[in-house]
């Protein structure tokens, strides 16, 4: 998902003191609560919400990080069946208040943080969870969402903002990862093979879409859909077959990506050309799925709520990068490499939001980037792009110029 921000706001933010905080001189530290308190405490404040619910707690303490580590389970299936709404808002609610909660002296909210695990009786049996790791920082970046959306707590835009960050950013697999190159193969052909079945069957066969894969990796998949013309690229109903066949697929799967709804180049001013690039994320295709299948909207409700909100647009001029937000204001892509075309004197890196980049063969050679590897491309309208690799182990950044939309 793309955002943006005048480069003046950027650095106001990460100057801003709601990031870290400071003890005063001489104050005496009090020694923050234990697991088994912050246990106690969620599960009063979850069985007073949801009296029906059974909730079980546990929690430990990481004896390399010092960290807490607190699992909340429910023995039935409150986040895919008709529980959903209630429970879930109800545990949102609970993490937005134990971050501040005076008696839990500072434990989740600064030091220690909380590795929060959430699951329930269907999660459990697909070897799933939710993996959260619970700070106040996270919650005030929560709340800063909702204020700027004008969302107050137990609303639908709150509500959807927090399944936006559990299911896009922290659902992963519990105990051994059974993901695999193969297997993102094999789910990303079905998916395909639904999506082209569910289209109505009085199109004739030009009008048919191409369904194909992208790249896969041992965790992520990037998928393809190439529509012969504009108009079908952009039909209301596409959003409904996505999220009825592609995101069921990869329900459950822990598999991260995006779909691509494109259209072919046409015709337009300047010289340019131009084509529609619509780009949906799988969390919230899946969220969309697991939203109509709990019952707790329908299919339209879903397709406005979700999927439209929480799209973004991939390269969309041949010429130019796009969008261009205007001069000073940041734009940043999260992509991975579909493929990279090694020249006589530069290295061209094609991403998966349809842009092609190039970097000198020194810049590249300190990232090593291979086609399948998540990075974040920033750039700054009529400056050079900066390309950082997501990766953890091996971070690294280079310098990059944009070419053309391929």
């Amino acid at each position: 998902m793309d955002f943006k921000l005048t480069a003046t706001a950027f650095v106001i933010l990460l100057a801003s003191p709601l990031l870290g905080s400071q003890t005063a001189i001489g104050a005496q530290k009090t020694k923050p609560a234990t697991p088994q308190a912050i246990c106690k405490f969620i599960t009063d404040r979850m069985n007073s919400a949801v009296p029906l619910v059974p909730n079980l707690c546990s929690g430990s303490v990481d004896a390399e990080s010092g960290n807490f580590e607190i699992t909340l389970a429910s023995s039935k299936n409150v986040l895919e069946g008709d529980l959903r709404r209630g429970w879930s808002s109800a545990l949102f609610q609970t993490l937005e208040e134990v971050v501040s909660e005076p008696s839990l002296n500072g434990a989740c909210a600064s030091t220690p943080t909380c590795d929060l695990r959430v699951s329930d009786s269907y999660l459990s049996q697909h070897n799933l969870d939710y993996w959260i790791p619970l700070n106040k920082n996270l919650v005030l970046s929560q709340e800063n969402m909702a204020e700027a959306f004008k969302a107050r707590q137990l609303s639908d835009d709150w509500y959807l903002l927090w399944w936006a960050t559990m299911i896009g950013a922290f659902k992963e697999p519990e105990g051994e990862d059974h993901r695999s190159k193969g297997n993102a193969d094999l789910l990303a052909g079905e998916g395909c093979r639904q999506f082209i079945d569910s289209l109505p069957p009085y199109l004739p066969k030009e009008r048919l879409p191409e369904c194909s894969v992208l790249i896969t990796s041992k965790s992520k998949v990037f998928i393809q859909i190439q529509f012969p013309n504009a108009p079908d690229a952009v039909m209301g109903n596409n959003m409904g077959h996505l999220f009825a066949t592609i995101g069921k697929v990869f329900d459950g799967t822990a598999y991260s990506g995006a779909v691509a709804l494109r259209s072919p180049w046409w015709q337009s001013m300047n010289g340019d050309r131009a084509r529609v690039n619509n780009i949906y994320d799988l969390s919230r295709l899946e969220l969309s799925f697991e939203e109509v299948n709990s019952g707790s909207r329908d299919a339209a409700g879903a397709e406005f709520a979700i999927i439209s909100r929480f799209g973004s647009i991939g390269q969309t001029s041949e010429k130019f990068l796009s969008p261009d937000s205007g001069k000073n204001e940041l734009t940043i892509r999260n992509v991975a490499l579909v493929r990279l075309i090694l020249g006589e004197t530069a290295v061209t890196l094609d991403t998966t939001d349809g842009a092609e980049w190039q970097v000198t063969f020194e810049e590249f050679s300190s990232c090593a980037l291979q086609p399948g590897d998540a990075f974040v491309v920033s750039v700054v309208s009529g400056e050079a792009a900066t390309i950082s690799r997501t990766n953890p182990v091996a971070t690294c950044q280079m310098k990059a110029k944009f070419v053309r939309g391929w």
